[in-house]
């Protein structure tokens, strides 16, 4: 390889490939090729080194790295998986879910699953993250003690996650009592999450219109569809109007 150097000349360079990584030797110099978080700590040693010596600080930096970053983040901030609920990916701290309890949604154990599949992922959120849990039937339901955005990491987050594995099951599908109460948390959901298994009754394709046209700080709203039943074409359309995806659940 050729190295310009600055008065454009150049030097002629090559690796040379060392037993535990990579340096590039020019004429009688050798620079090792290390991370920017290793060569702070080298420096923070406080010694001028060279040769050997450097070259033994470096690994000795790495490795302790190594091993206080098993991950191997560099000192980085880590990069957070991606958490998603049925695949609808987590974009927000304020998280309001509206989930389905009417009587179908007990055959078969979709709503057992639901709950576990939002104990999961409750259990993976950050601490600080909040989420407004209500469900629907012919009526609107959330435990009477949070019927407000809960903390995640607090003790009523855990008494919350406690709960959901109890929530009853009523007749009838309409969710509008339910999204009325989510748009009216404050501050305004993030991302709302709406679930069924059936056809909604009420128009809550144009009452979320009407409910996310409010503001100028617009909620994002993901749907599912869970199993054959659902009304699918209003989920998408409803998504679609809210920069959302709709997800089936089979």
């Amino acid at each position: 390889m050729t190295i310009r150097a600055p008065k454009s000349e150049s030097e002629q360079g090559s690796w040379s490939v060392f037993d535990d990584g990579t340096a590039l030797q020019l004429g009688s110099k050798i620079y090792r090729k290390t991370s920017l978080e290793d060569a702070r700590a080298v420096m923070r040693g406080g010694k001028h080194l060279e040769g050997d010596a450097l070259d033994t600080a470096i690994r000795e930096a790495s490795t302790r790295r190594t091993q206080d970053d098993p991950g191997g983040s560099g000192g980085a901030t880590p990069r957070r998986s991606r958490l998603e609920f049925f695949g609808a990916e987590i974009q927000g701290q304020h998280l309001a879910f509206v989930i389905d309890n009417s009587g179908s949604m007990g055959d078969d154990g979709k709503l057992d699953r639901a709950i576990q599949e939002l104990i999961r992922l409750l259990r993976s959120l950050a601490p600080g993250t909040r989420v407004y849990i209500i469900f629907f039937s012919e009526q609107a339901f959330c435990f009477p003690q949070f019927n407000d955005w809960v903390t995640l990491g607090t003790r009523d987050a855990e008494q919350l996650i406690g709960l959901l594995p109890t929530t009853p099951i009523f007749s009838g599908t309409n969710p509008t009592t339910a999204l009325d109460f989510a748009f009216k948390r404050s501050p305004r959901p993030d991302q709302l999450f709406l679930m069924t298994d059936g056809i909604m009754a009420g128009d809550a394709r144009q009452q979320l219109l009407q409910l996310n046209g409010q503001s100028k700080a617009k909620t994002s709203i993901d749907t599912f569809a869970v199993g054959a039943d659902a009304d699918a074409t209003l989920l998408e359309a409803i998504a679609r109007d809210h920069q959302g995806s709709m997800h089936p659940i089979r």
